[in-house]
């Protein structure tokens, strides 16, 4: 069974693994945001921690979203659909983050002129 669901399998394991990257991102940015208030300071560390644990969510979610679209045609499994449903979720938030950006950026640039 596990040979006929490997994509599949793979994709569960992607999602999940992305899923507590993206809690671990929220957690770190919250509590690295409260210590920079009590330190009034500016480190710049904590923001590259966040923006490598955000590239690493990314990279591994684009990774389980193709692991989960070659599974679609292997045999339904709970782990099957709970892979889909969370790599497709998290993918589509990304994708309407990186569309508002873009949206405000053109905004903005279009307020300077």
């Amino acid at each position: 069974m596990e040979n006929l669901n490997r994509y599949s399998q793979s994709a569960f394991k992607y999602g999940i693994i992305r899923l507590l990257l993206l809690i671990n991102v929220f957690l770190y940015s919250s509590l690295f945001q409260k210590i920079q208030y009590s330190l009034e300071s500016n480190f710049k560390i904590f923001d590259e921690i966040i923006g490598v644990l955000s590239l690493t969510t990314i990279i591994i979610g684009i990774i389980g979203f193709m692991k989960s679209m070659k599974g679609l045609k292997e045999p339904n499994t709970p782990k099957k659909i709970i892979g889909l449903i969370i790599n497709s979720g998290i993918t589509i938030l990304f994708i309407v983050m990186i569309i508002t950006v873009i949206a405000k950026l053109t905004m903005y640039f279009d307020s300077i002129q």
